[in-house]
């Protein structure tokens, strides 16, 4: 039958089965008039009575001993390898810790035998065909597999890597983990099933004594895909499907016991069984002393206690909320209502530790009255006979509302659909296009359309909250689509602010609904910072400024709650955002009041501080980060002071911060930058060599990039451009040439590709400016160079008026002209250049009179206008 018929289907069957067995040919004579319908229902409703059979096994016992002949293995050869010791058995067969018995080389290995009897022709060819794939299976924590076969006796063996290590659920009781440490240990699981997952192979069995943990701490995943080899075998035998069943049926999904289609969200269901496990000591399921076909009938139909129920009284607060939330989504019984993708899953778990809001929905009180009347309708008399006399008063009106919900259940369904589609769009395949290069248009495509779902459905959902958060990350992400400085984008600030626009309004009705919700004030902190981005590279300084003030005056509360949430560490970003408007970040973006700056640089690293010490032992990568660039900004204070000798400390408090000795440990790119900024500095104060010895050096390709790369391509661009600087200063002048040369023409190209950042103007306007200081280049080089900076540094001065930088620069370049005029004996050009820079500096002091470089600078520019 078609799929687009299913929600007829659906509505048909949902009635149906709330009826007595006995009743319901009477309601289908009644209710369906299309003979396919009815076959399909009738199909459907057949299953449910032979349902119960799913976990017979004939000769379960039989089976079980046959452990012992398994046992006597020991000590002898499978293939190339000797079985040393059994290692523990199962529903499958047993396990071996085995070596190579023809003595090639050492290694060891773990060989699993399989019980006898489920061999088949084709099975032996599956085998060969599927270690294959498996063998490809290439992520740290999944343990591999090396080789399979059959004996000639019959027992089916995989050779699998050895892992030395414990049961996940034996080690975190050993080191006694708390609930972040096992929540952050589940992670690194589920990045390998995951992993897997994005390859085709399903894992099947996810359960502790499949999951070892070494010494270090790292999960290893055992058996992976094994389940795949039996489970696509054509040709399997009942039994054999009936011993797939067993595997573990306590970790079963709900598909598993009843022998559904398998995908992804069995090993959802499993995984999140497992981290039930983990967190409250107990299945979801009282499970421990039923027999295999109870177990199944329990995950089949009964409804898992939340957590915080389950977990022993000292951790029922610790998983109250978001832990409940999160593991409940993904133990539904449905699978297409749990969460996509195991990705989806780890997200919320680290969103959880993030102190940010989970996208997890609950189950709404219809939906439970609806499963609770079909698991209990003929439980009690007293429910059966409330369900006689629900049954004769809705009698007249059952035709009518199984019409009614014919059209409710396609629209129903449809919506959920759409929503889910959404939601995988920007939280799942989002991510995973991230990382391929060429995506951009892609990327803005499939967010786009998502948003657009999103936006309808809002229409209809007014006061959903979730739908709001899901609306409120998809607005972020389209944002940094569309323009984000530190990755591929498209180049858009302008369209980007409009959408982290839509985002700010969003959780700004949020925080006005719910004043006291912390975590909704967090989120609108976040939107804003991200907001304030499309601003600042649009010139639109005092946007910015509004921006920033919003966002600091919005987190007040916050602040005033403590350090402990990780919202508390991004009002350090707030502040940070502050400060830079005054002062700059690095080297070239010294804005008006870098003594007005000094304040919010502070507050930044005072709250920096404190959430670090109020997490001792943990790195946290934005407290770090707002660390280094406070160190920065102070290095950047310094020289405008003009007590550049007294910058270097900060330069260097800034590169721990960027090393495992210090509080975290930042990425490369941060570093990198870091070594610049201190470089040139170093060449300020004519240490040469010091800035030889830390200077920053691109990939030996990084210059014939992509322009579409275009923060990567500048900053190695800028790279390229000191380390000229450097070989000019020793004397290396052909070499320094060759290399300055490359810097700008990349900078130019990007600059002339992507006009709308006027941060890339800025930047090539810096670097100019610094080469025209040169004294190893000749003279018209130099000239030229002054003359672009001034050019650029106009251009960046009409979007940016506020940027004072840009009027010191222009007149440095100014006075740079003068004294090469006053070297050439051309008089009129000297005082022209020089009254010019007189000007900029005079400019730059009526603002900010407390400006010891700009007055230094004035007093040399008057100076060479009247000699």
């Amino acid at each position: 039958m078609s799929s687009d018929r299913w929600p007829e289907v659906r509505a048909v069957l949902e009635v149906a089965v709330l009826l007595p067995p006995e009743e319901r040919i009477a309601f289908l004579d009644a209710e369906t008039t299309d003979p396919d319908i009815r076959a399909e229902v009738e199909d459907l409703l057949g299953y449910l009575s032979q349902s119960i059979e799913t976990f017979a096994v004939t000769n379960w016992n039989e089976r079980m001993s046959a452990f012992g002949d398994e046992a006597r293995l020991k000590g002898s050869s499978i293939g190339s390898y000797r079985l040393i010791e059994e290692l523990g058995h199962g529903g499958m067969g047993a396990v071996y810790l085995a070596e190579r018995a023809d003595g090639a080389y050492e290694h060891r290995v773990a060989v699993k035998v399989l019980q006898e009897g489920i061999a088949t022709p084709r099975l032996a060819e599956r085998f060969r065909e599927e270690r294959q794939i498996l063998a490809r299976l290439s992520h740290p924590g999944i343990a591999r597999l090396l080789d399979g076969g059959i004996t000639p006796d019959g027992w089916p063996y995989l050779v699998l890597e050895f892992v030395d290590g414990r049961t996940i659920d034996r080690y975190c009781e050993e080191a006694k983990l708390d609930i972040d440490a096992k929540l952050k240990l589940f992670l690194k699981v589920a990045e390998a099933v995951q992993s897997a997952h994005q390859q085709f192979v399903l894992h099947l069995d996810l359960k502790p004594a499949n999951i070892l943990v070494t010494r270090e701490g790292e999960p290893r995943l055992l058996d992976f895909g094994i389940s795949r080899i039996l489970q696509t075998e054509e040709d399997a035998t009942a039994r054999s499907q009936a011993t797939l069943r067993l595997m573990t049926p306590r970790y079963a999904s709900p598909e598993q016991a009843e022998g559904a289609p398998l995908g992804v969200a069995s090993d959802v269901f499993s995984l999140a069984t497992l981290l039930y496990r983990l967190l409250t000591g107990r299945l979801p399921y009282t499970t421990e002393d039923a027999a295999p076909l109870e177990v199944a009938r329990m995950i089949r139909e009964v409804a898992p206690l939340a957590p915080s129920e389950a977990a022993p009284a000292e951790l029922k607060s610790k998983l109250r909320g978001d832990l409940d939330t999160i593991l409940l989504q993904a133990l539904r019984k449905e699978p297409e209502r749990r969460y996509p993708t195991v990705a989806a899953l780890a997200a919320d778990v680290e969103r959880h530790l993030a102190s940010e809001p989970v996208l997890a929905h609950a189950d709404s009180v219809s939906y439970r009255l609806r499963k609770f009347l079909g698991r209990h309708r003929i439980a009690a008399p007293v429910t059966a006979a409330a369900i006689v006399v629900l049954i004769v008063s809705v009698a007249a009106v059952v035709r009518s509302a199984v019409r009614a919900r014919r059209a409710d259940a396609v629209a129903q369904r449809r919506l959920h659909d759409v929503r889910d589609l959404a939601h995988s769009y920007i939280f799942d395949l989002d991510s995973m296009l991230e990382e391929v290069p060429g995506t951009i248009a892609i990327r803005h495509m499939v967010l786009k359309n998502a948003q657009s779902y999103l936006e309808a459905m809002s229409k209809e959902s007014a006061d959903d909250v979730d739908l709001a958060h899901e609306l409120v990350e998809g607005y972020i992400q389209m944002g940094g689509v569309q323009e984000n400085p530190g990755l591929p984008s498209m180049n858009d600030w302008i369209a980007s602010e409009a959408s982290t626009a839509k985002a700010v309004a969003i959780e700004r009705h949020l925080v006005e609904t719910h004043p006291s919700d912390m975590k909704e004030r967090g989120q609108l902190v976040r939107a804003l910072v991200h907001h304030a981005s499309g601003p600042q590279f649009l010139g639109d300084l005092p946007r910015v400024e509004q921006i920033a003030n919003d966002a600091w005056d919005t987190g007040q509360p916050i602040l005033a709650s403590g350090p402990l949430p990780k919202r508390y560490v991004n009002m350090a970003v707030s502040s940070w955002t502050i400060a830079i408007l005054h002062c700059g970040n690095g080297d070239d973006w010294n804005f008006s009041d870098p003594l007005g700056a000094v304040v919010w640089l502070d507050r930044t690293e005072q709250i920096a501080k404190n959430f670090l010490a109020a997490h001792p032992g943990k790195g946290d990568d934005i407290a770090t980060a707002m660390l280094e660039r406070v160190a920065i900004n102070r290095a950047s204070i310094l020289v405008q002071l003009g007590r550049a000798n007294e910058a270097g400390p900060f330069y260097e408090e800034a590169l721990r911060y960027t090393t495992p000795t210090g509080n975290g440990q930042l990425e490369d790119e941060t570093r990198k930058q870091l070594l610049g900024f201190y470089a040139s500095y170093k060449l300020k104060m004519n240490d040469v060599h010091g800035a030889e010895a830390i200077a920053p050096r691109p990939k030996a390709d990084s210059v014939h990039e992509k322009v579409h790369d275009r923060q990567l391509t500048a900053d190695e661009a800028d790279e390229l451009v000191l380390l000229a600087r450097i070989d000019l200063r020793l004397g290396r002048v052909a070499e320094g040439k060759r290399k300055m040369r490359q810097g700008l023409d990349t900078l130019e190209a990007l600059h002339k590709s992507i006009a709308v950042d006027s941060t890339l103007g800025s930047e090539l306007a810096f670097d100019v400016f610094l080469l025209a200081e040169e004294s190893a280049l000749d003279g018209p080089t130099r000239k030229g160079f002054y003359q672009r900076a001034i050019e650029l540094g106009q251009e960046f001065a009409a979007q940016q008026p506020r940027a004072l930088s840009t009027s010191m620069l222009i007149g440095k370049c100014r006075l740079g002209l003068a004294r090469m005029a006053r070297a050439e004996h051309r008089n009129t050009e000297q005082q022209e250049q020089a009254t010019s820079a007189a000007a900029q500096f005079s400019k730059i002091l009526a603002v900010h009179p407390v400006q010891p470089e700009a007055s230094a600078l004035l007093v040399k520019a008057r100076a060479l206008g009247a000699s």
